[in-house]
């Protein structure tokens, strides 16, 4: 498989780093990075912040996870920092500082990715930090401030560009017709902050093409990590596994239509609701077709029922296009196939028919003859996995943090 993407570089796991080649000291104390998110909550993007503090400790870094704000009934996701520090900047803040509250129509915009950038750099000391590690846009707004303001370097990790997120999430609602006026401004933004960052990292070939095409900027691919099991079972099991955060957009009813024309099949679909309404509309979907027997709903989970649900599968399945696709590369660690549409980010770690099947996005015929493969021969699913779990071994979170901090090593000098 050939790898290219402009001025993008690929960064595998298997780059052989080790730790005594690795210089975390900077002027005789220990590096000191921040790895900064707007809010801790459940996510792809804050596990990954919370693996890359946890790893890049290991490697003899003070790495400490940087949150920009406490959310309501925050104790309750405590349990995601695994033991990791953590500062939650807004307790810096005074009283009246320390809410935010969520732009109508955005699903996650809210004021404190506005007010954060004004108020922060005044609770921070100069170089309090040699390093930030920025997840997401609208997050590196506040990193850029630290930038100007205390001179405190970044490296922007953009999962979602701004322009990406604007067109895929709210074509279809009312900010459609401030497009003319949105795209020209987010742009604009996104360039500014991109610019300043001292290195621009993205999860996948499919935002450093987007990157390169909307501001001619170059930028290095950085896979996502996983944590990889020591064996696997010998024998796949029988219920299809989904999971994610879950909304409408995710296409869950996609899943149940699969259930429904395949009596053989059994779904475990596992993860969060965004929405309320979206999470009562699919179980009254599950009633209508008839297939409450057939189909199991987890809300909560973490890394050790993650496992199991990896062992315990016949393969992982997941309808909508991801710019990378995580739950594959962390299920495949375990053992677990993927059938995930073609052309997502983790096809540059997986190929099609030897680790599972890549379906043309959207196209049901194609989900529903992948799905009726794997259920109908459990040898095949299983030596899929096998390959793919072979695989996942060159992307452990710790080759992740060791790529990592090579990155900003060579961005400081």
């Amino acid at each position: 498989m050939e790898w290219y993407c402009h001025w993008s570089v690929h960064l595998k796991s298997d780059l052989g780093f080790a730790n005594s080649q690795l210089e975390v000291k900077l002027n005789g104390d220990k590096m000191r990075i921040g790895v900064l998110i707007d809010q801790l909550l459940p996510g792809g993007v804050q596990k990954i912040a919370v693996k890359e503090v946890q790893y890049l400790r290991d490697l003899g870094v003070d790495a400490h996870l940087l949150v920009i704000m406490r959310v309501p009934m925050q104790e309750k996701y405590m349990g995601m920092l695994e033991g990791v520090p953590c500062e939650f900047i807004s307790d810096r803040y005074p009283r009246g500082l320390r809410k935010s509250y969520k732009f109508p129509i955005f699903h996650f915009f809210s004021t404190l990715h506005l007010l954060s950038p004004v108020i922060a750099p005044a609770y921070f000391r100069e170089k309090e930090y040699d390093f930030i590690i920025s997840h997401n846009t609208t997050t590196c707004l506040t990193a850029q401030a630290l930038w100007r303001k205390k001179r405190i370097p970044y490296a922007a990790f953009v999962w979602d560009p701004m322009n990406y997120i604007l067109t895929k999430v709210y074509s279809k609602t009312l900010l459609r017709g401030l497009f003319p006026f949105l795209s020209p401004l987010v742009k604009a933004i996104e360039k500014s902050f991109l610019k300043d960052a001292r290195v621009v990292i993205t999860g996948s070939h499919v935002h450093s093409d987007f990157l390169f095409s909307k501001h001619d900027m170059q930028s290095k691919v950085l896979y996502p990590g996983c944590v990889v099991a020591g064996h696997i079972p010998e024998k796949r099991g029988e219920y299809m596994l989904a999971l994610t955060r879950w909304d409408n957009d995710k296409k869950p009813l996609f899943l149940l239509d699969l259930v429904k024309d395949n009596p053989h099949a059994k779904l475990l679909i596992v993860g969060t609701w965004t929405k309320l309404n979206d999470f009562e509309l699919f179980k009254k979907r599950i009633k209508m077709l008839d297939v409450a027997d057939r189909v199991k709903i987890v809300e909560q989970f973490g890394d050790n029922t993650l496992a199991d649900f990896g062992r315990e599968a016949r393969f992982f399945i997941h309808p909508n296009f991801e710019a990378f696709g995580m739950g594959a590369l962390e299920l495949a660690a375990h053992g677990c196939p993927m059938i995930i549409p073609r052309g997502s980010g983790v096809g540059e770690i997986f190929e099609n028919t030897v680790h599972g099947f890549f379906p043309e996005k959207e196209n049901y015929g194609e989900f529903k003859t992948a799905v009726e493969m794997l259920l109908n021969d459990e040898r095949m699913a299983y030596r899929m996995g096998a390959t793919a779990w072979e695989r996942a071994k060159e992307y452990s979170w710790a080759n992740h943090a060791g790529n990592l901090l090579k990155l900003i090593q060579e961005a400081q000098k």
